[in-house]
């Protein structure tokens, strides 16, 4: 029982703490309440009543219990702030005379929150139009949707379409067609980010993985133990995301998060705001960076860092400077690549090599990809003390698995979105320029992260999320250049 406290007290105090200060700095009291409450509740049910299947009711409850009478936004930001209070790996499994696979925690949030959105609201007229964004992101999902029916037996491939479609496409879509509510879905976001942060600076000085023992004592089923890897003399977190990689991504948003608000960007800050808390926000968000250990991470602060005063900077010259910026771009990696190859081979050995050898099996299937590539006998150079080989590079991962064809479509949508939300900051302001920039900036470090990381956990579904709303906020300031064109010819 000792062990259960334990946990519940670290999180509860987590989550307490991305409370007391995001309510103090923005204005939306009220509504992070709600989120803490719920993280509380089903914390409990998980530690303390050490019953998987209760935890998730307890979630769904709370989805009900707190959107009653609320808006579609509403329920997308209460999404979006409790998402990270459980791990998402394997929660248990759903056999009711048909193996349907394993229920996890964010399929059990989309049932709660996304789903009743399809039959209870309407989606705005105006923002219907698809975009360069839509497109590739969607055709991506599909794709993978048709390979799927290679799995060869009808049970695999309902179990897979089933749970791509629940878990990547109607999230897209629902968040796509009625996000409205841009301010709060940034102070959601915020709370799930920085009580994340406050976990990581408690595993590395506690030098324990609390959700490695969460999923134990919850109830967890086929969760994968992490080795105990320290640097700088810390345990290397890894929070709820499971690797202290993808920890480190989602420090570099928490850091943007925390830099937005002590800014006060696109809102008008309560009578609570403090300079003193502000710098504390930002505190806790490099704080929780630096306990993963990772260089990147800590490099991806900086990155964050200059992409934001880059493109804002961008955005107010009267004169576009995106042709300036791609050109820089282009340069930039051709000098690289005909100067810097020495040095890639030796300081990312195996990344060159896994690319090099990955070529010719990506060739063999370049249209339709394959599912077993890992298994060709020439990826065996590749595997690891570990035995596994590691595909620590998600484009090569998705060319390998799924084809160029999805590869592409995946660049598309990450280099589209960042052109397209760019342009629509140029003519937005207050929220939705807040919320856009956020989703700018992570956009452009998760393109890049995905090149040095496996899609592992919430990096791969948080594409989704900062696609959908990508496209939301393109799709909403091209609806109102539309509007404001009619009345002018009037």
């Amino acid at each position: 029982m000792g062990m259960q406290i334990k946990i519940f007290l670290v999180c509860v105090a987590a989550h307490y703490g991305s409370y007391f200060l995001l309510s103090r700095l923005t204005p939306f009291d009220k509504e992070l309440k709600k989120y803490f409450i719920a993280s509380v509740v089903i914390t409990v049910s998980s530690c303390l009543l050490k019953m998987l299947l209760l935890s998730y009711i307890a979630a769904f409850i709370m989805c009900l219990r707190f959107t009653r009478g609320e808006d579609a936004s509403y329920k997308i930001c209460l999404l979006l702030g409790i998402a990270f209070v459980m791990p998402n790996d394997a929660g248990f499994f759903v056999n009711p005379g048909i193996n349907l696979g394993e229920l996890n925690y964010f399929k059990v949030l989309v049932f709660g929150l996304i789903i009743p959105i399809l039959f209870k609201e309407k989606k705005d007229p105006s923002t219907r139009k698809f975009n360069l964004i839509d497109y590739a992101a969607i055709f991506f999902i599909i794709w993978q949707f048709f390979l799927n029916f290679g799995f060869g037996n009808f049970t695999g491939t309902l179990r897979a379409n089933l749970w791509l479609v629940v878990e990547y496409l109607l999230p897209y879509l629902v968040i796509r067609f009625y996000l409205r509510n841009y301010l709060l879905a940034f102070a959601a976001i915020s709370f799930a980010l920085i009580a994340q942060m406050f976990v990581s600076i408690a595993e590395g000085l506690l030098s324990w993985k609390l959700y490695e023992s969460f999923k134990q004592v919850a109830g967890f089923e086929n969760f994968i133990y992490s080795m105990y890897k320290y640097r700088h003399g810390f345990l290397r977190a890894e929070a709820v995301y499971g690797n202290p990689l993808v920890l480190s991504l989602f420090g570099n948003f928490a850091f943007l998060c925390a830099y937005l608000v002590f800014k006060k960007s696109g809102f008008e800050a309560p009578k609570s705001y403090s300079k003193l808390l502000a710098w504390g926000l930002l505190f806790v968000a490099i704080g929780g960076t630096f306990f993963t250990g990772s260089r990147a991470g800590m490099a991806g602060i900086g990155m964050m860092w200059f992409l934001y005063f880059a493109f804002g900077k961008g955005i107010e010259m009267k004169r576009d400077p995106k042709n300036k910026f791609l050109i820089a771009v282009v340069v930039g990696l051709g000098i690289f690549l005909a100067t810097g190859q020495d040095f890639i081979k030796s300081n990312f050995g195996y990344r060159y090599k896994l690319i090099e050898v990955s070529q010719g099996v990506i060739a063999d299937n370049f249209i339709a990809g394959n599912f077993n590539a890992l298994d060709d006998p020439r990826m065996e150079v590749l595997r690891q003390g570990e035995g596994i080989i590691d595909v620590v590079n998600s484009y090569v991962y998705f060319a390998l698995h799924y084809g160029m064809f999805a590869m592409i479509a995946l660049m598309i949508a990450f280099i589209g979105g960042m052109i397209k939300t760019y342009t629509a900051l140029r003519s937005a302001s207050g929220e939705k320029y807040t919320l856009g920039m956020f989703m700018l900036c992570s956009l452009a470090v998760l393109s890049f992260n995905l090149a040095t990381t496996s899609p592992l956990g919430w990096s791969y579904q948080w594409i989704w999320v900062i696609l959908s709303i990508c496209s939301n906020i393109v799709a909403k300031v091209d609806a109102e250049k539309r509007e404001a064109n009619k009345v002018s010819l009037f």
